[in-house]
């Protein structure tokens, strides 16, 4: 929901650099503590799949497919999976965070996501990275427009409703390259507060701010060195 809300943990600078925007956000601060408390209500019920005893995809699922549970984040994955159950169930974008926001986000899990990584021993770096942009760039105008074309408008879209979705979701993908370098730990240290129901967020930025700092200068150099 807060990536939803077009937020960042981490943004760049004008250097193109990463640093801790959340630590320096009062509006983003207000917004996640307000999501923090809401969580932390005793009449707040919301599952984390990590404590499921089963298998997490088959608790899940079996959950929406039997009614017990109304909403579902989730990779688009799901909705094959869904469909071959015949489920019928529908698309939506995550919630605007309030009627002033001008567009809707969808929020990239890294979790979701797959990197590439070239070895230090590689012959030519540049040569590389170049091909794996190139290949990258051909799978997104290809392999992804097919995917969402024969896929999910062809057949995991349950209506008309559902098409305008998808157009919402994938026109406005955000990225967070602070969940995609977890700087800090700070990717389970947020998920760790709504987990356990905690709500002191500046606590929790004070006493790791020092240690997201860090890693990410540690990147920064370590790129800056690269170039050299």
């Amino acid at each position: 929901m807060y990536g939803g809300f077009g937020l960042r943990m981490c943004e760049k600078d004008a250097n193109d650099y990463p640093y801790f925007s959340l630590g320096e956000d009062e509006r983003a601060q207000t917004i996640l503590q307000q999501l923090l408390v809401d969580f932390a209500e005793d009449d707040t019920w919301r599952i984390y799949t990590q404590s499921f005893r089963g298998s997490i995809w088959e608790t899940s699922l079996d959950a929406i497919e039997e009614g017990r549970i109304l909403f579902r984040p989730s990779a688009f994955s799901a909705t094959t999976k869904l469909r071959k159950r015949g489920v019928n169930f529908g698309i939506i974008p995550l919630p605007l965070y309030n009627e002033d926001q001008d567009e809707y986000y969808a929020y990239c899990g890294t979790n979701s996501t797959a990197g590439i990584g070239i070895l230090n021993s590689c012959r030519d770096v540049d040569y590389s990275a170049y091909m794996i942009d190139v290949i990258s760039a051909a799978s997104k105008n290809t392999v992804t427009r097919a995917y969402m074309e024969v896929n999910l408008k062809g057949k995991d879209a349950q209506d008309e409703d559902d098409l305008e979705m998808l157009e919402i979701i994938f026109g406005n993908i955000l990225y967070d390259i602070g969940d995609v370098n977890n700087f800090g730990n700070i990717r389970h240290l947020i998920g760790g507060l709504a987990e356990n129901r905690k709500t002191d967020l500046t606590a929790m930025i004070d006493s790791n701010r020092s240690a997201i700092e860090t890693a990410i200068q540690d990147c920064i150099e370590a790129y800056i060195a690269r170039q050299d």
